[in-house]
């Protein structure tokens, strides 16, 4: 339905990235064997949007998943993610896409111990999946008062937003 009412806004029939919105907040309103259930079910319905040819790829989208708790790890598991995946649809799948909050501010994705003692940075480059920053400016709160050996440190932007960015932009993976 989302999909369709996508195609039907844009009028674009292709897309190269659709993510399933937040679905770690199912995890604190419904049981986990519930929530698999739930994401299995997505997962196979965005495996057959890319089997038709309307999308390329698929994921999820997340502000608080992988974000550490106080014992420092996060709430989703990659691993389980993408055995999750392989489940509903098999290995050869289209699950190759994860976005997060990232920013000067925001430094779960290089700290935040995910699977295995890893962090969500290293577990991604391990598995060869993709990242997409969300937050990189830290909504607006970034774009000014950012320490001056960042200036220095980049002598090629000429603002906070542009340190901002080229932070985010430039962390490996």
């Amino acid at each position: 339905e989302q999909f369709d009412l996508s195609v039907e806004l844009t009028g674009i029939e292709h897309f190269d990235i659709f993510l399933l919105n937040s679905p770690d907040v199912a995890l604190s309103v419904i049981h986990k064997d519930e929530w698999r259930d739930h994401i299995r079910i997505a997962f196979s319905t965005l495996e057959s949007l890319r089997q038709e040819g309307k999308i390329s790829y698929w994921g999820i989208s997340t502000l608080e998943g992988f974000k550490a708790n106080e014992a420092g790890k996060a709430k989703l598991s990659l691993q389980e993610l993408q055995d999750l995946a392989q489940q509903a649809v098999g290995k050869d799948n289209g699950f190759k896409v994860i976005q997060f909050p990232y920013s000067l501010g925001m430094l779960d994705f290089l700290n935040a111990k995910v699977d295995d003692d890893m962090t969500l940075q290293q577990q991604l480059l391990a598995k060869g999946l993709f990242s997409i920053s969300s937050l990189s400016l830290g909504q607006g709160q970034l774009i000014s008062g950012l320490p001056k050996t960042l200036a220095e440190i980049m002598p090629e932007t000429s603002s906070g937003a542009q340190r901002a960015l080229q932070f985010a932009r430039s962390t490996q993976g």
